[in-house]
């Protein structure tokens, strides 16, 4: 066989690796390996001797992996078989990538799984030669092409992308159709489990990108989806004024009731029965009987006398219309039943209830007879 003296090759913008066509070496031939290059020797299907860029004058000393198979003697030109590849290092921009048949996904929410459809570029290098020989080249006696890496590579970039789509779908809840208003976010994700699987094939993986996420606006499962979304958006809508008006409604008829109640047969037991309903069905937090007392002040007609001439007045009045003394003084308002009575009245003319000195029960602090809450420690009387 005819034996090489000088090894170089130049790669086009398109290749990635290429094997050197004849087998035939000796000892002192030249293998030059320019920037942005790595020469690798083969023999026997194995990977051995790796020389990065500069001119190589091939010898015992240099092929200490192919010296341990052939046993090459020191000295002189001797001739020995191996496959020469050549490796470029430099970057593979703008590689294509796409799904050539649709991506069925299934919707987190609605349980209705879509095709989608995806596409987009990425960037690699080749990193470890040995590797990539390995699992990607394998025996390929041509120069192996972008195109070709591009073809052995898509497996794995349509396995990462279905799979880092399904998860994001579950992490954040969305539905398969908002997933196109999400393309950045979703490049990360793949470019995460895309490395990691690169790495195994001896290539680093620089850069990914997601162009465009669709589906088949005509495809069945898209249509049911779509009219899914759109009934919870109404049924959302029809929940938001059912809150918003929740509270008025319960507010007008805790009104309604009290009316009733009033208008009814049985007066104030009516009333309270009223109060009552509302307390216990509506979650009212005043106990049902002031509820009722408080609806029943305003109407009382209880009659009073002066305390200085002993002349009958009415409620509300601030003079006297016998002796022109003022009634404001002489009031004493009932605690329990806001009925007014005299200031010398011992107990309310209206419910009974005593105007004798309070004392709060937890603390035992004197208090006025219509107080509310004890003024030393706060609890309510």
């Amino acid at each position: 066989m005819a034996l090489i003296d000088r090894l170089k090759y130049e790669f086009s913008p398109n290749e990635l690796v290429y094997k050197w066509p004849a087998e035939g070496l000796t000892t002192g031939t030249q293998l030059i390996v320019s920037e942005g290059q790595q020469a690798l020797l083969l023999k026997g299907g194995q990977a051995l001797d790796l020389f990065e860029p500069g001119t190589h004058t091939l010898s015992s000393a240099n092929l200490p992996l192919l010296q341990k198979l052939i046993n090459l003697p020191f000295g002189g030109k001797t001739p020995f078989s191996a496959e020469v590849y050549f490796i470029n290092k430099t970057v593979a921009f703008s590689q294509d990538w796409g799904t050539t048949t649709p991506i069925l996904l299934p919707d987190p929410r609605y349980k209705v799984a879509i095709p989608l459809r995806g596409y987009g570029q990425y960037a690699i290098r080749i990193q470890n030669a040995r590797e990539f020989l390995t699992h990607v080249v394998g025996s390929s006696s041509q120069a192996f092409s972008r195109h070709s890496a591009s073809t052995i590579l898509a497996s794995p970039i349509l396995t990462c992308v279905q799979q880092s789509l399904g998860d994001y779908l579950m992490q954040k809840r969305i539905t398969a159709l908002e997933l196109p208003a999400h393309v950045l976010m979703l490049c990360k994700h793949v470019i995460e489990l895309l490395r990691t699987e690169y790495r195994s094939f001896g290539i680093e993986l620089l850069n990914f990108t997601i162009e465009s996420i669709n589906f088949d606006t005509a495809d069945e499962s898209v249509g049911r989806l779509r009219a899914m979304i759109d009934e919870a958006a109404r049924l959302d809508l029809i929940g938001d004024a059912f809150r918003r008006n929740q509270d008025f409604y319960r507010t007008e008829r805790q009104f309604d009731v009290l009316q009733s109640g009033a208008d009814g047969e049985g007066g104030a037991d009516g009333l309270i029965g009223a109060a009552l309903g509302i307390s216990l069905g509506l979650g009212v937090a005043k106990p049902a009987a002031e509820i009722a007392r408080q609806a029943m002040a305003p109407v009382h007609t209880t009659e009073l006398s002066c305390a200085k001439c002993n002349a009958i007045y009415k409620p509300g009045a601030k003079f006297c219309n016998e002796c022109g003394g003022s009634l404001g003084a002489a009031l004493k308002i009932c605690r329990e039943c806001f009925a007014e009575n005299v200031s010398t009245a011992k107990f309310c003319v209206t419910c009974g209830f005593s105007f004798a000195l309070v004392k709060c029960k937890s603390c035992s602090a004197s208090l006025g007879h219509n107080a509310r809450f004890c003024n030393e420690c706060g609890d309510r009387v």
